[in-house]
């Protein structure tokens, strides 16, 4: 009887899945360092980095991209089925913006650094 009053008194936590929050931690990292490179890039252009350095850059942003944008899309895939089954909507509701306005930063960063380098390498 003292069982079912604990178990009454203290309701089971759903818990997000372990993969879940690995792949959110690892798609913000990528975010926060395809930022880094489009501020490291646009320094390097005031301060004279070399073409290759430019190059360079351009090419870890438009692979970290692609990388960021793959991550992106089973995570949102995921938030919504959560969002259907879940009660708790509104922490699924930030995250799925946050993944969406991550896809579409990662297709603009793809596409910035694919247009950079082929107007850099001349036409």
């Amino acid at each position: 009887m003292k069982n079912k009053i604990i178990s009454e008194e203290f309701p089971k936590k759903i818990t997000t899945p372990f993969l879940y929050r690995i792949t959110q931690t690892v798609i913000l990292s990528l975010f926060i360092f395809c930022v880094f490179l489009i501020i490291l890039y646009v320094v390097g252009n005031y301060q004279n980095f070399q073409d290759l350095s430019q190059k360079s850059i351009l090419s870890v942003l438009f692979y970290t991209s692609i990388l960021n944008g793959f991550l992106t899309l089973p995570v949102i895939v995921e938030n919504i089925i959560m969002l259907i089954t879940l009660k708790n909507k509104t922490g699924r509701i930030i995250s799925l913006v946050f993944m969406i306005f991550t896809d579409v930063f990662s297709v603009f960063c793809i596409i910035l650094s694919g247009a950079v380098e082929v107007l850099s390498s001349g036409l």
